[in-house]
C-alpha cells in the first residue's frame, strides 16, 4: 500500500471517528485533561502566567461545551436499561441497570451544572449539584468496575477451560476470540481504575495533586478515543 493510499485512509477513518458524536467527545475530553495537566506542569516550573490562565480557561470551556453535548443522553441509558432484560447473568444485568442509573443521575446534575453556567438560571449551591454530580460518576465507575472485573473471571474460566486440554481448529479460533475479549475487559478496568480517582479528588476522598487526576484523565480520555477508533468502521 502506498503511502499515499494510507494517507487518504488514515484521513477517512478519521473524518468517520469525528462524524461520531462518541469521538468528537473523547477527541474534546483529551484536549480539556491534556490542557488542564499542562497548566498545572507550567505552573510548577514557573511558566508563563498568561499561557497557564489560557489553558486553564480552555479546559473550562471544554468542560463546559461537553455537559451541553451531553444533554438528552439519558435516554440511551434507558435504552440500555431496557436492552438489559436480555442479559441472562443476574449480576451483569444488575450491573447494567445500576450503572444506567447512577450515569442518568450524573448527567442530570451535569445539566444542572451547565444551566447555571451559561447563565441561564441560577442554583442557590451550585457547589451541592456539582457534588452531587460527581457522586452519580462515581457509583457509576464502581459498579462498571465491578461488572468488568466480574466478566474477566469469566473470561479467564473459559480460557482456562479452553486450553486444559486437545481442541480443534474451531476452538482455536476461540480461544483467540476469548483472548480478544480479554483485552477489551483489561482496558475497560484501566479505564474505569484510572476515572475513579477524577470524581475521588473533586469529593476530596483523596488528597492527589490536580496534575495527578488532570493525567488520569488524559490516560482515560486517549483509552476510550482507541476503543472508539477501533469500532469505527
Amino acid at each position: 500500500m502506498s503511502i499515499g493510499t494510507t494517507s487518504l485512509a488514515l484521513v477517512d477513518h478519521t473524518s468517520r471517528f469525528l462524524s461520531t458524536s462518541l469521538g468528537r467527545d473523547k477527541a474534546n475530553r483529551f484536549v480539556q485533561f491534556f490542557s488542564k495537566f499542562i497548566a498545572w506542569y507550567l505552573s510548577k516550573v514557573g511558566g508563563n502566567p498568561d499561557t497557564i490562565k489560557r489553558l486553564s480557561a480552555l479546559s473550562a470551556t471544554l468542560s463546559q461545551s461537553r455537559k451541553l453535548m451531553a444533554v438528552g443522553r439519558q435516554l440511551e441509558f434507558l435504552s440500555a436499561i431496557s436492552k438489559s432484560r436480555a442479559i441472562n447473568d443476574p449480576f451483569l444485568r444488575y450491573a447494567t441497570i445500576l450503572k444506567s442509573v447512577a450515569l442518568m443521575g450524573w448527567l442530570s446534575f451535569d445539566t444542572i451544572q451547565w444551566i447555571h453556567g451559561a447563565g441561564v438560571l441560577q442554583h442557590p449551591d451550585i457547589k451541592l449539584v456539582s457534588d452531587r454530580a460527581m457522586k452519580w460518576w462515581l457509583a457509576s465507575l464502581v459498579v462498571s468496575l465491578a461488572g468488568s472485573l466480574y466478566r474477566f473471571r469469566i473470561n479467564s474460566n473459559k480460557l482456562a477451560l479452553e486450553t486444559s486440554s486437545e481442541k480443534s481448529a474451531s476452538d482455536g479460533a476461540n480461544v483467540k476470540a476469548l483472548y480478544r475479549d480479554r483485552a477489551s475487559i483489561t482496558l475497560a478496568i484501566a479505564q474505569d481504575a484510572f476515572d475513579i480517582l477524577i470524581p475521588c479528588s473533586a469529593l476530596q476522598y483523596t488528597s492527589l495533586d490536580q496534575g495527578y487526576v488532570a493525567a488520569a484523565g488524559t490516560i482515560t480520555s486517549l483509552i476510550g478515543a482507541y476503543v472508539q477508533w477501533r469500532n469505527v468502521q
